[in-house]
């Protein structure tokens, strides 16, 4: 890894270990504990990979301090890879943060690995943009121009190569299957299959043998081992 990466929290803790981790990886860390350092900052520096946090007034829960600082960034000529630093409570926080244009989100306290991974993703989508941007091609079978269709395929873009768990909501035909599609398409996970399942077809006695399979004698009529429609699902259900 070679990057200039800012940390902008006050907690010195975190931005602590937080910097000792990315300098042990060959990256150049600076860390604010105030946003309103952070103009200063960037008069000397351009930053490729910024974690924020989104609360630095001493009982602000709100999220809006990072929010502003996520727009002051995102309107730099050249924005940095923004990534979201919150506490697991505050994951709603880091969705709409990522709608705004974050690339991914750290919970607090974070996995090490996680942590890095995000990082090297957020520097090898900034490096190669064109390649980084699988959503414009995921995105292709959901139709129109409205401001709702370019924020949802942003949305798509940014959340698709993250981990984050998504629930699609919408009534009948509002095309979720095709968002949950153009998410698969974008993620890290693309050249792995997508199973589309209509739950609603299932008889509710049967949905874990329909999706795990199940074992012979694990229920009655349950004459021979059936594998489920997820692989590597046998034997969620144990022999009696």
């Amino acid at each position: 890894m070679s990057a200039q990466v800012l940390i902008l929290d006050d907690d010195a803790d975190v931005a602590y270990a937080a910097q000792l981790l990315l300098r042990r990886r060959g990256a150049e860390v600076r860390t604010l504990a105030d946003p309103r350092q952070l103009a200063r900052y960037l008069r000397e520096a351009a930053p490729d990979v910024v974690l924020l946090d989104f609360n630095f007034t001493p009982g602000r829960t709100d999220g809006a301090e990072g929010l502003e600082v996520l727009r002051q960034l995102r309107a730099l000529p050249r924005p940095p890879a923004v990534i979201a630093m919150t506490a697991y409570a505050d994951v709603p926080l880091a969705v709409e943060a990522m709608k705004r244009g974050a690339c991914d989100f750290i919970t607090k306290p974070w996995d090490n690995a996680r942590l890095a991974a995000a990082v090297d993703a957020a520097l090898a989508r900034r490096a190669a943009p064109s390649e980084a941007a699988p959503a414009a091609g995921a995105s292709a079978a959901l139709l129109g121009n409205s401001a709702a269709m370019r924020e949802l395929r942003a949305f798509i873009g940014n959340v698709g190569p993250t981990d984050a768990n998504v629930m699609v909501l919408g009534e009948n035909g509002v095309g979720k299957e095709l968002v949950a599609r153009a998410l698969h398409l974008a993620s890290r996970r693309a050249a792995g299959n997508f199973l589309a399942l209509d739950m609603g077809s299932l008889p509710e006695s049967t949905i874990e043998s329909e999706l795990f399979g199940h074992r012979k004698g694990a229920f009655t009529d349950a004459r021979q081992d059936r594998a489920g429609r997820f692989p590597g699902g046998l034997g969620r259900h144990p022999v009696p």
